[in-house]
């Protein structure tokens, strides 16, 4: 019988129960509901990937499958606010809910919704989620069945649903890996085949809106007709938490609201209950008599109260000492265990065999949990027991731990050393253990002495003044005030110190290898492998200090290689190599560039521009016509190219990739597009006497132009001509009104192959036909006056008026920007002013300047 289940051992807590429980626990009548819906998946309508029994509706889906697997429909719960249902018929009610406001799926909400589901839901059970809402509308939310669920997975029964694997109108099993939801909580995760392995977008879908809420909801009657899983009985187990209580712990069960924990002593007939709503998995029973033997039993309460557990007996006594730990001090061996107050003492027994005689060595009161024996002797070994003891009434409870063996002996130290240089080293030291000091001395290979035997409290042991790349052995023990341990014997060579810095990292001719390099050797050796743990071998000499690079040329494209490097020492015209450096990997590669842009230069030709590719040093751009096949245009060193000679009316595409000398990089994407008549450069505008006249740049790829005119920016722009003259670049609007504004756009067009293409509309150029007011200057000189102002856009000819004060004005028509008035009376105020005039109209005259004469 194959089963799924909620969690880890809930599978132990089935076997172990169909043991222990009675018969009627497992009344033949029951069957699992997974197993249900496995008979209900080989129906028409309800199999696998294939057309649902109702489609475009999920909730309706799931209420057929409920009719199959309870015998009752769902679709009558009335379900409201994206996720919650009123259950109006009373068939079936919600187990529990889980909500979240936020719109992001952090890790404490990913945490909650995968305990939720594994604490509440169970196969069969219908889950609603959706937007969170606290209203009533269902908008946005989905609807589907627990198929399976346990500590590792859920899947889930459901329709109406669209995945990478199946449409909206099929129903279909999904699955959500808890591990694949933890990782990546915003977007499913596919197979390396394309398929769907673990749909995690499910709840983010709803979520990223407003949030979300979910609840878990269950037929009324599901464990008369159905096994709950996980809802079996507990197995208990008993701990002594105190001298007057005991610990009892259980495995949860599934769907269980609440424990009951009963226990009676020896001497009683009848149980006693301690909790009826404990929901922990704990239960400490406290106040208990000492010396008290005690029996304890354990239901849980799942829609009703299941089979109490076996019953399982301890006696009150003081919790027996069950973890100790033994450190070597200076000065003995120091001993630990955990202290209490619920005691009077412990006391500490020692023998020098596990069988023979114990003597007390000391009763540590209860207030400490530690002893120092120092009465012992290097190496030897030793048994130790630890007795709780605790008087009351007269008489003493006691517990005493199994023998704990424990021998005062100090490890050899571990030993690593670096040479700094070829003329030291430098040796780091672990004591394994607890140690006031170490002693060390060291010898030439000769076994003489070069260090005399020396005691440090140091963790690191410099040795210097060495002999460049001679032999050497250094000795090292752990020594204390008890005794002094055994040696560790380390061989070593005054080498040169392992080379640091060491990168490898790609070049346009090869993989270069740069390090920090060393003022105290001969040169390097340069090796070479194909994996961090292949063999490496040497494939350059670089024979001064001073150089810290490498180029590797004879390297295959896009090919990992991995580089160490070791400093070359000398002794007697001998070379030797100090350690080789971490291993640095690196490729030859060339970058993808991105996709190209194709400009529209003319009709017949794209500036194509791309960006530079990391390491690349010359580029290869090619292109097709849709349905063609691609031809290369050049290879070059810029980033960008005109291609010229293509057809209006044409698709092309454009790529590129990056090459250097030892390979060539992928091609980019393609991109795409139509020859097309440039957007002209936007036009101008200046007033004339009969209108607007509008100027652009004519071009000679163009058949003619078209000009546009609206009279406002964002307004409609009707065709007001049609150029047909490819070399004229200005048009006239006579048939603008005075002192009102219009908007222009041009656009370039040109005749191939009996089509028409047009550019877009150019943007637009804003002019009002409104002349505006000369500004005049006026000066007396005798009896005339000299009369200036400046040009006014548009104006075909002026109008000068002038008068004595008090009198009427005269006119004068004059085409230039200046005049001079005669014959004027000595004595008198003459009044001037000027206005311009054109085809359309007029501006307003000036402000009239007064001069005496």
């Amino acid at each position: 019988m194959k089963k799924t289940i909620s969690v880890f051992l809930a599978v132990i807590l089935m076997l172990t129960s169909s043991v222990l429980a009675p018969v009627s626990a497992y009344s033949a009548s029951k069957m699992y509901a997974q197993d249900k819906l496995v008979e209900i998946q080989k129906l028409s309508g309800f199999q696998n990937g294939k057309t649902a029994v109702v489609t475009g509706n999920c909730y309706l889906f799931v209420s057929k499958v409920c009719e199959k697997l309870y015998g009752v429909k769902y679709d009558g719960e009335g379900l409201y606010g994206n996720f919650r249902a009123r259950h109006q018929s009373g068939n079936y009610y919600t187990v529990d809910t889980y909500t979240t406001t936020s719109t992001y799926p952090s890790s404490t909400v990913v945490e909650g919704i995968i305990s939720f589901f594994t604490k509440n839901a169970a196969p069969g059970d219908i889950i609603h989620y959706g937007a969170y809402t606290t209203g009533t509308s269902n908008g946005n939310t989905h609807t589907f069945m627990v198929n399976s669920i346990d500590s590792k997975k859920m899947t889930i029964y459901h329709a109406n649903y669209q995945t990478v694997d199946y449409s909206r109108d099929s129903c279909h099993i999904d699955t959500i890996y808890w591990d694949s939801l933890r990782k990546s909580p915003t977007q499913n995760v596919k197979n390396s085949d394309g398929s769907l392995y673990s749909m995690n977008s499910l709840f983010y879908n709803k979520m990223k809106s407003t949030g979300l809420g979910i609840t878990v909801n269950r037929y009324t009657n599901y464990t008369s007709k159905y096994y709950l899983v996980g809802a079996t009985v507990p197995i208990v187990k008993t701990s002594r938490s105190g001298s007057y209580s005991v610990k009892l712990s259980w495995d949860e069960i599934i769907g269980a609201t609440k424990y009951q924990v009963q226990c009676k002593k020896s001497t009683e007939s009848s149980y006693t209950t301690l909790d009826s709503d404990c929901t922990e998995l704990t239960y400490n029973a406290k106040n208990l008599d000492l010396g008290g033997l005690y029996t304890f039993r354990v239901r849980a309460y799942v829609k009703k109260w299941q089979d109490w557990s076996d019953e399982i007996q301890i006696r009150v006594l003081p919790p027996i000492v069950s973890s100790v730990t033994f450190t070597t001090r200076s000065d003995g061996l120091y001993m630990t265990w955990s202290k209490r107050s619920d005691i009077d003492g412990t006391k500490v027994y020692r023998s020098e065999s596990a069988d023979g005689t114990y003597e007390l060595v000391r009763d540590v009161q209860a207030k400490y949990g530690a002893l120092l024996d120092k009465d012992i002797e290097y190496g030897k070994t030793y048994y130790y027991k630890f007795e709780r003891h605790l008087e009351s009434g007269g008489t003493t409870y006691k517990t005493t731990s199994p023998a704990k063996t424990a021998v005062y002996k100090l490890e050899e130290p571990t030993v690593s050393y670096l040479n700094t240089s070829t003329t030291s080293a430098q040796f780091s030291l672990t004591a394994n253990g607890t140690s006031d000091k170490f002693v060390y001395y060291v010898t030439d290979a000769n076994g003489k002495s070069i260090v005399g035997s020396t005691t440090t409290t140091s963790n690191t042991v410099n040795i210097t003044s060495l002999g460049s790349c001679k032999a050497y052995r250094f000795y090292v023990a752990q020594r204390t005030a008890v005794g002094t341990g055994d040696y560790t014997r380390v061989a070593f060579r005054a080498l040169p110190a392992k080379v640091k810095g060491v990168k490898a990292s790609r070049d346009k001719t090869g993989i270069k290898i740069t390090f920090t390099p060393q003022s105290d050797v001969t040169g390097y050796d340069v090796f070479r492998g194909v994996s961090e743990n292949a063999t490496f071998a040497k494939i350059a000499y670089l024979d001064s200090a001073d150089i810290n690079s490498f180029i590797d040329i004879n390297v295959k494209y896009n090919t990992k290689y991995y580089y160490k490097v070791c400093a070359k020492g000398s002794l007697s015209g001998k070379l030797y190599s100090g350690e080789l450096s971490a291993a640095a990997g690196g490729k030859n590669t060339v970058d993808k560039p991105a996709a190209p842009k194709a400009v529209v230069r003319t009709p017949s030709s794209f500036t194509v521009k791309w960006s530079k590719a990391g390491n690349a040093s010359k580029y290869t751009l090619q292109y097709k016509e849709k349905g063609g096949s691609w031809k290369t245009v050049g290879t070059y060193t810029g980033t960008s190219k005109v291609v010229t000679g293509l057809k209006l009316g044409t698709l092309y595409y454009f790529r590129v990739r990056g090459e250097n000398s030892i390979g060539n990089g992928a091609y980019s994407s393609a991109c795409s597009r139509q020859p097309a008549v440039p957007k002209p450069k936007t036009p101008t505008a200046k007033l004339v006497s009969k209108g607007i006249r509008i100027y652009w740049n004519n071009e000679s790829y163009a058949t003619g132009y078209k000009i546009y005119r609206a009279t406002s920016k964002d307004g409609k722009y009707s065709l007001v001509d049609t150029i047909t003259n490819n070399t004229t670049g200005a048009w006239t609007d006579t048939s603008v009104s005075y002192s009102k504004g219009y908007y222009y756009k041009v656009l370039c067009y040109k005749n191939s192959g009996g089509k028409t293409y047009n550019s877009s509309k150019s943007d637009y150029v804003y002019k009002k036909y409104k002349l505006s007011t000369p500004v005049m200057t006026a000066e007396a000189s005798g009896d005339s006056a000299n009369l200036k102002w400046n040009k006014v856009e548009g104006a075909s000819k002026y109008v000068v008026q002038y008068k004595k004060s008090g009198g009427e004005y005269r006119s004068v028509d004059v085409t230039s920007c200046e005049t001079t008035v005669t014959h004027l009376t000595a004595e008198t105020m003459y009044y001037f002013r000027v206005k311009a005039v054109s085809a359309k109209g007029s501006s307003s005259y000036c402000t009239a300047h007064g001069v005496q004469f």
